[in-house]
């Protein structure tokens, strides 16, 4: 496994090997963490010496830690990127690929129909059918190993053309409207949590509430401590893009959280794993019948009312955080009257 600090009862400790070397160091003190973290850096520039002949598992490997502890990956991106790499390490061992100088872009488009003829790679007894042609997943998994083939670019083990940016390894696929929560569907489930308010010490029905009115992530909502709201404004600070973002406080969210107390460092909401809320919105969506619901759809419910209000599209890419304007583009299909006033204004 990749190393990184694990939690003892007299602090942290660091447990892996570095080219073939076992490696044991245990941090103690108030800043333990922060040391244990510093040191996983310094192993990470004594990792492997990346050569032409380099195995490609030792190359994954030395690649996970870098994602890790140099370009500070969430954990849900390293565990797509896990999969991802896992998939290909079988597909080598398979077609008898074992170096890094042999990913070129034969080996790309074999590993694609490799990937297709054995898609899905983990089937349960649950689960014998496909739910998916498996496109989608598909080009996530490409764009992984485009940044893990491009890293092998950077320190010249590979030939300098990226395998994966080749366009027929590229499927295009018809663009999904996101799921966006009706009006009808928004007040049960807040009808919902309000009733079991009193007895909640988790106040989901203010969470949901801050996620709707927001449009924030799962993640940047869990990681809001209370000195990041003031002034009638919401810093989101932990955001997937790296980047530090205000949201102003709407007035029908202020009095919710106004309700919510604690000291300046502590957390607005519990820092439960991703999975304990989506297991709440599950309870409360199967109570009430409402389908297909995640909590990511929460924020595209908040995106698309504000289109759908006529509020400018770059407006809402500055809310939601989005690096890219073409991300924002989707919730234009929610606001088509602006469509009608721009054809109505021709005049020959």
């Amino acid at each position: 496994s990749m190393p990184k600090p694990i939690k003892y009862a007299g602090g942290y400790r660091v447990n892996t090997w570095v080219d073939g070397r076992k490696i044991l160091k245990v941090f103690t003190g108030p800043d333990a963490l922060a040391r244990a973290r510093a040191f996983c850096l310094t192993l990470e520039s004594k990792s492997l010496h990346l050569t032409k002949k380099t195995p490609i598992l030792d190359a994954i490997r030395d690649y996970h830690r870098w994602s890790e502890f140099v370009k500070h990956k969430g954990k849900s991106q390293m565990t797509q990127q896990g999969h991802t790499l896992e998939t290909f390490r079988q597909f080598a061992r398979d077609s008898k690929i074992k170096a890094v100088s042999d990913i070129d872009e034969d080996a790309a488009r074999s590993y694609m129909a490799w990937y297709f003829e054995h898609y899905p790679f983990h089937l349960t007894e649950k689960r014998k059918e496909r739910k998916s042609d498996g496109t989608a997943t598909w080009e996530q998994y490409r764009q992984v190993l485009h940044a893990f083939c491009a890293w092998l670019i950077r320190r010249e083990v590979i030939r300098p053309v990226n395998p994966f940016a080749d366009a027929e390894l590229k499927i295009r696929r018809q663009q999904k409207m996101p799921r966006i929560l009706t009006t009808t569907e928004i007040q049960k489930l807040l009808t919902f949590w309000d009733s079991r308010a009193d007895r909640d010490p988790i106040k989901l029905h203010i969470f949901f509430r801050f996620l709707l009115y927001t449009g924030c992530r799962l993640n940047e909502a869990r990681a809001l401590k209370f000195a990041d709201i003031a002034g009638g404004l919401i810093r989101v600070t932990k955001s997937k893009t790296k980047t530090v973002r205000t949201i102003p406080v709407a007035v029908a969210l202020a009095p919710w959280l106004a309700q919510l107390k604690g000291r300046h460092d502590d957390p607005v909401f519990p820092s439960w794993d991703q999975a304990r809320y989506w297991k709440e919105l599950r309870r409360a969506t199967d109570a009430l019948d409402i389908p297909n619901c995640r909590v990511h759809d929460f924020r595209h419910t908040f995106a698309a009312n504000l289109a759908m209000n006529g509020v400018q599209i770059v407006a809402i890419q500055r809310l939601l955080g989005h690096s890219d304007i073409r991300m924002t583009m989707v919730y234009t299909h929610f606001h088509p009257e602006h469509l009608q006033t721009a054809v109505d204004s021709l005049k020959f």
